[in-house]
């Protein structure tokens, strides 16, 4: 039987990172789009807080990103995934890349960019991004703030809701069980969100205690990636 490339890798991560941890989570499924050379990958996120748990890539499939830095800048923090299967190889546009991370508690995703071989921003780098967080609500609900300074949209939103969480390692779209869990999430169809925005959805069946998988892809123009987004949190 051959082994499954996600779960050889997130071995290795658990030999390399400690205990898995359960918190507010974000796995990335990212294809890279435009024909200017980018090698590595930086994700700006709310708040100085650390890193609980991170996914680097896939070794077997040649996506893993041997080097990660998570850099403090003002009140956010830099997020930087570099030196691509420990020889900085250029990112293709032809390949499914994995990047994911854990914190304690919610963070946004204030921008997403590419950068060059020696890990600067590569220029007019775009990627639309925004995460999804749990409600205010008394309901269970999820809602997405777009703290960028670009209109976005968010789209094709899924949930799958659980007493358990999934390993951060699960979340992505070659996980079958996921998949067959993940349905429709009523209204999330399509969410223009413009800046400074906020939308919020009900999570049918969820009740406080629940772990919810929301699924969702976000576009905007000029976009250099095509992103889909695996979003883990607790009701």
């Amino acid at each position: 039987m051959k082994p499954n490339a996600y779960a050889l890798s997130f071995v290795a991560l658990l030999l390399t990172a400690g205990s898995a941890s359960a918190d507010y989570c974000i796995n990335k499924d990212i294809i890279k789009l435009g024909t200017t050379p980018a090698y590595d990958l930086a994700i700006r996120i709310t708040g100085n807080q650390p890193v609980t748990w991170r996914y680097d890539g896939v070794a077997s499939n040649n996506t893993l990103f041997s080097t990660f830095t998570n850099t403090p800048s003002g009140t956010s923090e830099i997020l930087h995934w570099s030196n691509l299967m420990g020889t900085d190889q250029p990112i293709s546009n032809s390949v499914k890349y994995h990047v994911g991370w854990c914190t304690k508690t919610p963070n946004n995703i204030i921008e997403m960019y590419w950068t060059d071989e020696n890990g600067n921003r590569v220029p007019k780098s775009v990627v639309c991004q925004t995460g999804a967080h749990s409600s205010n609500n008394s309901t269970p609900g999820v809602q997405w703030n777009n703290v960028s300074a670009a209109w976005l949209n968010v789209n094709n939103a899924t949930f799958a809701v659980s007493k358990t969480a999934w390993n951060l390692a699960e979340l992505n779209r070659e996980n079958r069980v996921l998949a067959s869990q993940l349905a429709p999430l009523p209204g999330g169809e399509s969410l223009p969100l413009e800046p400074g925005a906020t939308v919020e959805l009900a999570v049918p069946g969820a009740v406080r205690g629940d772990w919810v998988v929301i699924v969702h892809d976000v576009s905007c123009p000029g976009s250099q990636a095509v992103v889909r987004d695996f979003v883990q949190f607790q009701f």
